[in-house]
């Protein structure tokens, strides 16, 4: 019996500061049309953490610092593949931080106050981690 399978690494991260969270309008991947977390998927020999960090730097032009581990959700993707969605968290203190969130191509990022969140159209991931 085969004990093994592929399995696709990736991240996202729930960014606040104080009661407003940083929110993605994805339009380049399965979540388009949802309200998303910025990440990203898992370089060959690196590690969950640092690509974390990675991907909100190319994302949004933020340094995070000292993420926090949420969850971690997994989904069957077909032909016994999974993939894992490492869910972080973090403060950043937009009076202490310099820049404005740069804007990319994966979609339009935006911080909205927490309670608002409930109220948007939200991922399979957002509504599975968001309020555990």
């Amino acid at each position: 019996m085969k004990r093994t399978q592929q399995i696709e690494l990736t991240n996202m991260c729930i960014i606040r500061n104080g009661d407003d969270i940083l929110v993605m309008d994805k339009i380049d991947s399965e979540f388009e049309n949802t309200i998303t977390f910025p990440g990203g998927h898992v370089e060959p020999n690196e590690s969950i953490e640092k690509s974390v960090i990675r991907e909100i730097k190319k994302e949004t032009g933020m340094d995070i610092k000292e993420p926090h581990l949420k969850s971690i959700v997994n989904f069957n993707l077909g032909n016994q593949n999974k993939e894992f969605i490492f869910v972080y968290e973090a403060e950043y203190n937009l009076k202490t931080s310099e820049g404005n969130i740069k804007q990319t191509y994966e979609g339009k990022t935006y911080w909205l106050h927490k309670d608002k969140i409930r109220f948007c159209k939200l991922n399979q991931v957002i509504e599975t981690v968001y309020n555990t």
